[in-house]
């Protein structure tokens, strides 16, 4: 038997003593990496066209279908949204996972363009949070913000020119 043997110390060690990963973060990560390798092909967010793949779930930023934007895979979450005119940030609350109604944060992004930017960072980064997706999340929001303010009228929705061809 392997654990009666005389060499069970010497094969046992190196599995004890992994230098890169603890039990107590492997038993973290398993829940999401499992909830990912579930959903990835099989979800019903998912949609396939013309070779691409991509993903509608809430939480997901730039709606692709990866491991780093997906918001049903990850205990944390980014998410910028518009909802009645108004742009709003929204967090997952890593430790509210069995309360859905509580498990969410939102911020409304109300002040003007540095201060909805440096709100974005300071929830995002500043706040070890999901450092990662900083840049989708502040490209997100400038598309979204822009929307915003066509929408209540502030700017004017620009036309699209195409350019002639000379014959």
């Amino acid at each position: 038997m392997f654990l009666r043997s005389k060499f069970w110390r010497i094969r046992a060690e190196p599995l004890l003593r992994h230098p890169i990963i603890s039990i107590e973060e492997a038993e973290k990560m398993s829940s999401d990496t499992l909830t990912w390798l579930l959903t990835k092909n099989t979800s019903s967010f998912l949609v396939k066209r013309n070779g691409n793949e991509f993903a509608r779930e809430k939480f997901n930023l730039l709606n692709r279908n990866c491991r780093k934007y997906s918001g049903l895979a990850s205990s944390k979450a980014v998410d910028i949204s518009l909802a009645d005119k108004k742009v709003t940030l929204t967090t997952k609350i890593a430790k509210a996972t069995k309360k859905p109604a509580k498990a969410e944060n939102a911020v409304p992004l109300r002040k003007g363009a540095r201060g909805g930017a440096n709100t974005i960072r300071a929830n995002i980064s500043r706040n070890y949070y999901r450092r990662d997706l900083k840049k989708a999340a502040l490209a997100k929001w400038s598309r979204l913000s822009t929307v915003a303010k066509v929408e209540k009228g502030v700017l004017q929705k620009k036309a699209i020119r195409s350019r002639r061809v000379k014959a």
